[in-house]
């Protein structure tokens, strides 16, 4: 929480959303939802669906955040998910479409089609190989596309300005950055300097945002628990 403060002082126009990680571990615990989607199960009830929305909605009020952004991918993959997003879109929004936003991060268009309508935000892991920008444009407003860049240890890396061309050849929303943000002092330089980069590049109207996925268990440990 105090790191959401000082941001917001440094920065009172700053959007900060909350990131649903995945876990290695298929069945990790899912009441701290900082776990994997996958815990829930193959078959899972609306109830339980309703339940999850709710609870992340009121995280979200908690710390007066944004939006809800979930690293799609691994055991966050799962066929139910556009049950999901009707659960939290009814959760997050009022009747006339406002509210929190809800975004993904995905490396993988599997059980996303249809949508769309339903999707705020969409930070392309483009930095993984195999992970094609036209798939997703098929499914997806170029307006709502994130770019992805990788400071290090990314095999699909791609340039600075590779992304810059593919954000104006294609109309997309613009540059985001992956960030482990684990206190390595090393790879948090790399990540600063990258974040550096894109800034001065980016067009003053358009700021890009960094995504950085950590599990929000420890987050919750300061908030009740639904």
């Amino acid at each position: 929480e105090a790191v959401i403060h000082a941001a917001r002082r440094r920065n009172p126009a700053l959007e900060i959303m909350a990131a649903q990680w995945y876990a290695s571990d298929f069945e990790a615990p899912l009441e701290t939802w900082g776990g994997s989607l996958g815990a829930m199960g193959p078959q899972v009830s609306d109830e339980e669906l309703e339940g999850y929305a709710t609870k992340v909605h009121a995280f979200l009020e908690h710390y007066n955040l944004s939006a809800y952004v979930l690293d799609y991918e691994g055991t966050n993959v799962m066929h139910w998910y556009p049950r999901l997003l009707v659960k939290l879109a009814k959760a997050f929004r009022d009747g006339q479409g406002q509210g929190r936003g809800i975004g993904l991060s995905p490396s993988t268009a599997e059980y996303l089609k249809g949508t769309n309508s339903l999707t705020d935000y969409v930070f392309l892991q483009s930095y993984i190989p195999g992970v094609n920008l036209g798939k997703y444009l098929e499914i997806f407003d170029s307006s709502k596309v994130f770019v992805g860049l990788c400071p290090f240890n990314c095999d699909g890396h791609i340039s600075l300005e590779t992304a810059q061309e593919m954000v104006e050849q294609h109309h997309l929303a613009g540059i985001h950055v992956w960030r482990l943000n684990d206190g390595n002092q090393q790879s948090m330089l790399a990540e600063n300097g990258l974040m550096r980069q894109v800034s001065h590049a980016a067009a003053p109207k358009k700021r890009p945002p960094s995504s950085g996925f950590f599990n929000l268990a420890d987050a919750l440990e300061e908030t009740p628990r639904a």
